[in-house]
């Protein structure tokens, strides 16, 4: 049997560096883990390089530091961010937020402007990725996660968002991501004016409903938009 990597034992726990870009501590997830761990210390070691920066971790470090407990680690030459990414995205450990924390911590200007967007909007990650690419694919969040996220337009975005959020006074699901599909269908339209659609609602905000899927909200959407119209009746593709 050969030795591939050795697993240390050290209590000196400023040997340890954090990697720039890495993503910010969670203090829920390392209460959980202290926890976890004064009640059963299970002895799995941390990942780092050769500059001792953590690549895989973070939070079991922090943990261990904590409670004063010994760090096992296992050292491997080489790696930097992109293992740290391709580890978390493997085990599913980091979320949106965090990749898009550690995007901005590295100075990626679309990231930044991202968050930006999603501070001042109030939508989740899905419904903001959705909004600043200006349509849905499948493959939207692995380029986020990828550090691949370009946005199509940032003004049109806020365009949207604003018309979006300014239904909230008659409809409180606005945020939920079939509305803004099913909104972001309409705005498309040429015969699609937004303003009749608000003066609607006004006086039947009774009537949108929270719905399940994208193609529900527009028939609710035309039902209301059509509403004691005879000519010019709009047509959704639901």
């Amino acid at each position: 049997m050969n030795l591939i990597n050795q697993v240390y034992e050290t209590t000196d726990y400023h040997l340890f560096k954090f990697i720039h870009g890495n993503r910010n501590v969670n203090n829920l997830q390392l209460d959980r883990l202290e926890k976890s761990i004064s009640e059963q210390y299970i002895q799995v070691p941390i990942i780092v390089n050769e500059k001792y920066e953590i690549i895989d971790g973070q939070h079991r470090y922090h943990a261990l530091k904590s409670l004063k407990k010994p760090i096992y680690f296992i050292k491997v030459d080489g790696l930097g961010m992109p293992e740290v990414h391709r580890l978390n995205t493997i085990n599913k450990n980091w979320t949106l937020e965090d990749y898009m924390h550690s995007y901005c911590n590295k100075g990626l200007p679309e990231y930044i402007q991202y968050r930006d967007f999603k501070n001042r909007y109030g939508f989740n990650h899905n419904e903001s990725i959705l909004l600043l690419k200006g349509y849905q694919s499948s493959n939207i969040q692995q380029e986020f996660k990828q550090g691949k996220f370009k946005i199509k337009s940032f003004e049109y975005a806020e365009h949207n968002a604003q018309i979006i959020l300014s239904y909230e006074k008659y409809y409180d699901g606005v945020r939920k991501r079939s509305f803004v599909l099913a909104m972001l269908d309409c705005l498309k339209l040429k015969d699609f004016k937004h303003r009749t659609l608000l003066k609607k609602m006004s006086y039947q905000s009774s009537k949108m409903l929270h719905q399940s899927c994208k193609e529900d909200y527009l028939r609710n959407i035309e039902k209301i938009y059509n509403f004691n119209t005879k000519n010019k009746k709009i047509r959704l593709n639901y």
